[in-house]
């Protein structure tokens, strides 16, 4: 159980206010400990609270974020990419046009097969930092994908 994203338990009946306040006090503190571990800042470094405070503000607020120079897809659209990257590479026997219908109606996409066509083969022409990095996960899978349906 992840002490971070579990509640401190209410008062006990048991407990006192004082003895209650103390473990809330010590349960506190040693998430803090975590917290400041989980962000990579020491406690006792100088400004460790202001970092703390930034590192959570740029986690949770986008205001707080420097916006990256490439342009990022949607996990979604990523994923998808690269099944129809994959998908037509490993249905080599057939057509490009076939293999992408056969994407389509296996996934449930929406869009044409001519939108998909030409969206494969953008992804084959862009050099973007999303493709190369979609492009050498492909790489690495494609040869235990193949293996995997020639063993069928």
């Amino acid at each position: 159980m992840d002490p971070l994203k579990t509640p401190i338990v209410p008062r006990e009946p048991h407990e006192t206010e004082q003895e209650f306040q103390s473990r809330v006090t010590e349960e506190f503190l040693a998430n803090l400990v975590l917290l400041f571990d989980l962000f990579g800042i020491s406690p006792n470094e100088p400004d460790a609270s202001t970092k703390m405070v930034l590192a959570l503000a740029q986690k949770h607020y986008s205001g707080f974020r420097v916006r990256s120079s490439g342009n990022k897809a949607v996990p979604q659209q990523t994923a998808d990419d690269l099944i129809l990257a994959c998908g037509v590479e490993l249905r080599g026997t057939e057509s490009i046009l076939q293999a992408i219908a056969g994407l389509k109606k296996h996934n449930g996409w929406t869009q044409s097969v001519e939108t998909l066509r030409r969206r494969y083969y953008l992804l084959q022409r862009t050099k973007s930092r999303e493709h190369r990095r979609m492009a050498e996960m492909a790489a690495a899978f494609l040869p235990r994908i193949q293996e995997h349906f020639k063993a069928k």
